[in-house]
């Protein structure tokens, strides 16, 4: 056991990871729920948690567990989370704290005490008036609409409550590092765009978004093709409309405006926390979205992190199928965010969800590491109600098979430093938010949200609106499938590459070549920055069109994606000695300084053969984790799995 610390400092984020008390740490956390065990056993469940090699617990405060009657109070026995810290602290085991206001958690109306769901005057509204309802297990309730004033007043009578236990779990002087702001900020994942929310204090933001833009009525009416209304008498659309291209564009205002009131409810939980922070406390500040499509509406991660979010990360209850989905979101928090982190890693699962298995976690886990994420935090670490399959039953017992996965799995990653590696690359596909707009604006299947579908793996021709408003060709299906072959061609291809949006900025060094898919009309902050990048050296493709003030570029082509284009990216580990690659095996390179590691991962279900490429026989290959077996220069690669090699620090980059 550890011995408890007198004082701490904050956890702190810098280019080479995390950094805790002085020292680099690993940011491999497990959830442990303290009002869902028995308090007895808190201690033999951390010790046993640090035993398998997390370094950090992480647990939800839920509002409605806390406030069971309105205005009264417990925060004892089990609901204890300050004592909850203490323990954890005993065995060197920082506490990420995460208290909504919306948890889900499995939980009966999300973590909302009752009366706060059944007010009238917090409940989101559809475009009809009425409230929006989500059909939750194990009892469905109204969604509280992040607009509405008498939300935030509630939610700060709560944050108050917290204020006195904020000032004891909080370094230093405490063991709580982190803090997230909500959870999952989406709509409560429905996020059409014509399903919410019509609230009248979210129709009051939308006018002031649209008077912040336009500045002037007539602006706004010319851009709109009306006639012209004063800003607080434009009202919001509430259903996909056809026409030309200026009713696309008051569709996609009202995309970018929502965007815009999820994104503020996410800084607004944040700054309410802040506020009730002991003085000297400065955790970090994270935030989760649910299982999406990154590059979709209304998430926006680099966004978010530039308004005061440290880290923004996204969950996943992946089965062994979903490398495809897993490599899109993967390589885009590697490209958008500044600390790729899972915060929720489906480790079993609840009754109501799709079955997340211990096979699957033997492969998603590693494999989520290999493709750039740098920390992640089991979903489950321990069992409780509603959930069953974690590491550790809910009587602190640990399962044996689980523990095989994960005590040599975890403590390889730490002896890495996996939060400090980094995954180099040259090649970025960018993803415009302007074009994704009119995806999502023009998407048919609602109320079922364009999340689920995009889960599904389907793509925007199937679920958009063919309607070309205007234009000579149908942008959204055009771009989606132009972003889709992009996207699957460096994950067949094996091109180690980051996905980001317009926003983000690169050095040269990782945009040697960047992929754009495009058309004749491309935002004006898109067009400076491709023009920028190509004066300073990066090779700019497009596809399927070129706008014309990139046409005399040098460095910008048009052409439609295909192999021929990254031959010259493909790195020589991924081939074998005749030069061609090895069907679904995937070979990633990471580094720190002079160590390199190569993380091999065999997607299909079929074993297969990845021999040593010339460059590595004689640097020397040493296997530190994974199922592959070695034969002279070769590997044998069961199906389905991820294997860890280190290698000799005189290997050069590709």
């Amino acid at each position: 056991m550890v011995t408890k610390r007198k004082t701490m400092t904050p956890l702190t984020l810098n280019e080479d990871g995390l950094e805790f008390n002085g020292e680099r740490r690993d940011l491999i956390s497990g959830s442990i729920h303290y009002w869902r065990l028995d308090p007895k056993l808190w201690d033999e469940i951390f010790a046993r948690s640090r035993d398998l090699g997390v370094t950090f617990a992480c647990t939800y405060i839920p509002w409605s567990v806390h406030e069971t009657t309105p205005g009264i109070w417990d925060f004892s026995g089990a609901k204890d989370f300050v004592r909850f810290c203490e323990v954890a602290d005993k065995h060197d085991l920082p506490v990420l704290l995460r208290p909504g206001p919306h948890i889900n958690s499995e939980i009966t109306g999300f973590g909302f005490p009752s009366w706060i769901l059944n007010n009238e005057a917090i409940m989101a509204r559809g475009p009809t008036g009425s409230p929006v309802t989500i059909p939750a297990p194990a009892r469905a309730f109204h969604v509280p609409s992040y607009a509405s004033k008498v939300f935030w007043a509630e939610v700060e009578k709560f944050f108050d409550a917290l204020r006195p236990h904020f000032a004891q779990v909080f370094a230093p002087g405490g063991n709580a590092v982190a803090l997230q702001a909500d959870n999952e900020n989406s709509y409560f994942f429905r996020t059409s765009s014509f399903d919410q929310d019509y609230h009248t204090d979210a129709i009051e933001q939308y006018r002031e978004f649209l008077r912040e833009k336009y500045q002037d009525p007539e602006r706004c009416a010319e851009a709109y093709g009306r006639n012209s209304k004063p800003f607080e008498s434009i009202d919001p659309p509430k259903k996909l409309s056809l026409g030309d291209e200026r009713v696309l564009l008051r569709i996609c205002d009202w995309v970018e405006f929502k965007e815009e009131l999820a994104m503020k409810g996410v800084l607004k939980t944040a700054k309410l926390l802040r506020e009730r922070l002991p003085e000297d406390a400065n955790p970090l500040l994270f935030h989760n979205y649910p299982p999406c499509d990154l590059l979709a509406s209304p998430f926006d991660v680099h966004g978010i992190e530039q308004r005061g979010i440290d880290i923004q990360g996204v969950d996943f209850y992946p089965t062994l199928e979903q490398n495809k989905y897993l490599y899109r979101q993967c390589r885009t928090l590697l490209g958008c965010s500044r600390f790729p982190f899972i915060p929720e890693m489906g480790a079993g699962s609840s009754p109501w969800n799709s079955v997340v298995r211990l096979e699957d976690e033997r492969f998603t886990i590693p494999y989520c590491f290999m493709h750039g994420i740098k920390g992640q935090n089991f979903y489950m670490l321990v069992d409780r109600e509603r959930w069953y399959g974690a590491p550790i039953a809910e009587t602190g017992r640990v399962r044996e098979d689980h523990k095989a996965f994960f005590q040599p799995f975890l403590n390889t990653m730490t002896e890495l430093g996996i939060s400090s590696l980094e995954t180099p690359t040259e090649v970025a596909i960018l993803a415009s938010r302007h074009y994704q707009r009119k995806v999502h604006g023009t998407y048919l299947l609602s109320p079922i949200p364009p999340l689920l579908f995009s889960l599904m793996g389907q793509d925007a021709s199937l679920s958009c609106s063919e309607h070309k408003y205007g234009y000579h060709r149908n942008l959204p299906i055009d771009y989606d499938e132009t972003l889709n072959k992009w996207i699957a061609l460096v994950s067949q291809l094996n091109v180690p590459t980051r996905i980001i949006e317009d926003a983000v900025e690169l050095p040269p060094e990782q945009r040697r070549l960047v992929l754009v898919p495009a058309f004749q009309i491309m935002d004006e902050g898109l067009l400076a920055k491709l023009k920028r990048w190509s004066e300073d050296g990066s090779r700019i493709v497009l596809a399927p069109e070129m706008p014309e003030a990139l046409k005399d570029l040098g460095n910008v082509e048009l052409k439609e994606p295909c192999p021929a284009l990254l031959a010259d990216f493909i790195p020589e580990w991924s081939k074998d000695r005749d030069g061609e690659l090895v069907e679904d095996v995937q070979v990633v390179l990471k580094s720190r300084g002079e160590d390199r590691f190569l993380f091999i991962a065999n997607v299909g279900h079929e074993e297969r053969q990845w021999t040593l490429p010339e460059s590595l026989q004689t640097v020397g290959v040493r296997k530190l984790w994974g199922e592959a077996t070695e034969a002279k220069e070769s590997f044998t690669l069961p199906g389905k799995t991820v294997s860890v090699l280190k290698l000799g620090a005189t290997l050069a980059t590709a």
